[in-house]
């Protein structure tokens, strides 16, 4: 008997961590011994890891970030520094600029609050679940 919607009945994990995006961190914050130790045991620990069917990324500008992460009033972010942000977001943007080892989808949420507007929620899902291979550049608002 064969399932006209079978995908349906698959098991499907969501991830908010990707183990080959760690190195941005690592870039970022480690001096060049503990990064050389660092890419040793990443280059160890990689193969050993399942890949992701997909990967989305959900791209915004510092500023959008830096509000949205002010509206989450965490203590801890009280005071997060707005050059590392723009760093780090730059180093997102390089690193998915190249990233092949998935099928992606870029979505730039700058525009885009997923939290108040949970229609466009459902359509970012929709294109990941119906995403082949490469890379995929949403558009939020468009089908």
């Amino acid at each position: 008997l064969e399932l006209a919607q079978e995908a349906l009945f698959q098991r499907r994990t969501v991830s908010a961590y990707l183990f080959a995006k760690d190195r941005i961190f690592a870039t970022l914050t480690l001096d060049d011994a503990e990064l050389a130790l660092y890419d040793k045991m990443f280059e160890a620990l990689a193969p050993r890891l399942a890949r992701p069917a997909v990967v989305v990324y959900l791209r915004a500008r510092p500023d959008v970030l830096l509000a949205r992460i002010a509206r989450r009033a965490r203590a801890y972010a009280a005071d997060f520094d707005r050059g590392y942000l723009s760093d780090l977001a730059q180093a997102y943007d390089r690193f998915f600029a190249r990233y092949t080892d998935t099928p992606l989808v870029v979505a730039d949420t700058t525009e885009l609050d997923l939290v108040q507007q949970p229609d466009e929620v459902d359509r970012l899902l929709d294109a990941v679940l119906s995403h082949g291979v490469g890379a995929l550049h949403y558009a939020p608002g468009r089908r």
